[in-house]
């Protein structure tokens, strides 16, 4: 199972955050950032790294959540930059 963590979370609005992940590879995974309505801000795919950065300088403050999908399995998890 795969567990991620942002750190720091809340993230500065002019910095960046550390997505880290344990459990299986998440190689050519798709890692979205995505606003409260839903809405798609920043798509990329993950490079196989275990960890990729976050960066908020194009994010308003207010929740958010990353959206990492590989094949059927996908985990969310929520951060705030301020």
């Amino acid at each position: 199972d795969v567990d991620l963590q942002i750190q720091p979370n809340p993230v500065s609005a002019t910095g960046t955050a550390v997505v880290r992940f344990t459990g299986p590879s998440l190689q050519g995974a798709t890692v979205e950032v995505v606003d409260i309505l839903g809405r798609v801000l920043t798509k990329d795919i993950w490079t196989g790294a275990s960890a990729w950065t976050l960066e908020a300088e194009k994010l308003q403050s207010g929740a958010y959540f990353l959206v990492v999908t590989q094949g059927d399995a996908r985990r969310v998890a929520r951060f705030t930059v301020e």
